[in-house]
């Protein structure tokens, strides 16, 4: 029974953190108990989480200058705006706003929600169970 909770633990706690980064939670890691199998795979897929979570703060932080940006030169030319510049200037601002909501869908959620639930293996000591708690 021991060496089935090694194996399913690991599992579980795989399947949950699966679902929890489809929905966008990128901040979550997989946590193994000490004699748990799947260590090597856990620490593997903790380091794509944390190479993949840096690459979209990135990518986050480029388009914000990119947009920020972009808002100086608006506000520059409309200033001196003619008819000539107007319909472009309206062509590149739909297109910046249709860039700004595509990039909100990726936008990284660093932080647990409060309402979010954490999966964690726990040890009594008369058994070891499968539990899960509020997120901290």
């Amino acid at each position: 029974m021991y060496f089935m909770h090694r194996i399913a633990g690991p599992l579980y706690r795989f399947t949950a953190l699966f679902r929890s980064i489809g929905t966008g939670q990128l901040h979550q890691r997989v946590h193994l108990r000490k004699h748990d199998y799947l260590h090597r795979e856990a620490q593997a897929f903790n380091s794509m989480l944390d190479h993949f979570e840096n690459k979209i703060q990135a990518i986050n932080l480029q388009s914000a200058l990119v947009i920020q940006a972009y808002e100086a030169v608006v506000r520059g030319i409309q200033e001196q705006a003619s008819d000539q510049i107007a319909p472009a200037l309206q062509m590149l601002d739909e297109e910046m706003r249709r860039f700004k909501t595509c990039l909100e869908e990726y936008e990284l959620q660093t932080q647990p929600q409060h309402n979010q639930r954490r999966f964690e293996c726990t040890e009594s000591s008369d058994s070891k169970s499968l539990s899960t708690g509020e997120a901290a």
